[in-house]
């Protein structure tokens, strides 16, 4: 995770002052990959949130510590968007199990608590 400032969304020029790189490489980059999409308002001007920053610094470190080229950072950066989306994916599953049992131990209690009352009879 980068260090920045704790801010809701930064602008490309404070990304870019951040990085050490132009704002126009973050534009490229945007056309580039696919994960990376910054919010537009109204003014059309860009504002990144932290998973976008992520993103940034994935690129940036790939291309620029890790002499990736564009087109492997893009492979390993999709290789790693496919994995966060499976382990989500595995994640909700978990959850509905979870979920279920809970409702069938509810079934359960509620079909021994119907057997007692009618022991009782």
């Amino acid at each position: 995770m980068v260090n920045l400032p704790k801010k809701r969304y930064y602008k490309i020029g404070e990304i870019a002052e951040f990085f050490g790189i132009e704002a126009h490489t973050l534009r490229f980059w945007e056309k580039q990959f696919p994960q990376l999409k910054p919010k537009r308002y109204s003014s059309n001007q860009r504002f990144y949130t932290q998973k976008e920053v992520d993103v940034v610094s994935m690129v940036y470190d790939l291309l620029y510590k890790q002499n990736f080229t564009i087109k492997g950072a893009q492979s390993k950066i999709s290789d790693i968007f496919s994995q966060k989306k499976e382990i989500e994916n595995l994640e909700i599953e978990d959850n509905s199990i979870f979920f279920k049992k809970d409702e069938l131990l509810d079934i359960k209690n509620t079909l021994n608590e119907l057997k007692l009352l009618i022991l009782e009879l």
